[in-house]
């Protein structure tokens, strides 16, 4: 079999965007303290961890972090090359990213990708 795989990456390479601040920013406050926090060594998971607590305790309900991730603009290109490659036959593409598997799947479900 003669395939080729083509990988990428998420976050800044599919999308012009870190689709996790991109979602804190609804709370900019929270947003701020947790990039300081991450820069002074907090691992950026527990950042994480805390902004959806706090997401939640603001009371910002999932569908208004899935609408704010529509908002998320995809890369110049990336909707032609993605769809190229989906119709070559001998070709996979895969997504290795440390992004959020659910907001990759809203954002590109939302671009039709």
């Amino acid at each position: 079999d003669n395939r080729a795989l083509v990988v990428f990456d998420f976050d800044h390479t599919l999308v012009d965007a870190n689709s996790d601040p991109w979602v804190l920013q609804l709370l900019p406050e929270t947003e701020r303290s947790l990039r300081e926090r991450s820069r002074s060594g907090v691992c950026w998971t527990d950042c994480m961890q805390e902004g959806f607590r706090s997401l939640h305790s603001s009371g910002i309900a999932p569908d208004v972090i899935r609408n704010r991730l529509r908002e998320v603009p995809l890369t110049d290109s990336v909707k032609q090359t993605l769809r190229l490659l989906e119709s070559l036959p001998h070709v996979d593409v895969i997504i290795i990213s440390d992004a959020n598997s659910q907001f990759i799947d809203i954002i590109l479900s939302h671009h039709g990708v």
